[in-house]
């Protein structure tokens, strides 16, 4: 009997209920996250300004330093988001 090998790391980056595959080598996913932020910088090219974030999110699933100021910046801004979500999310009708 022969021991399967491991799979390698299937990477992606979630966004709300969206999973993004990212490329599977370090230097292609640091080539798109930089072709993001400097697309995104360009006001006419269309990643437009939600380029330069998502960039910098693809670059940070490399970087420990970038990790972890994309993790404060989710805590930071994802509990008030989540907060202001929820006063307009829609009750259930009792039966």
């Amino acid at each position: 009997m022969s021991a399967a090998l491991p799979q390698p790391l299937a990477r992606s980056l979630a966004i709300g209920r969206h999973r993004l595959p990212l490329p599977r080598t370090r230097t292609m996913r640091a080539t798109v996250g930089a072709l993001l932020i400097i697309g995104g910088l360009i006001p006419f090219l269309p990643p437009g300004p939600g380029g330069v974030a998502l960039g910098f999110a693809i670059i940070s699933v490399d970087y420990p330093g970038m990790r972890r100021v994309r993790r404060r910046a989710v805590i930071l801004f994802g509990r008030p988001l989540k907060r202001l979500l929820a006063k307009f999310k829609k009750p259930a009708l009792a039966l």
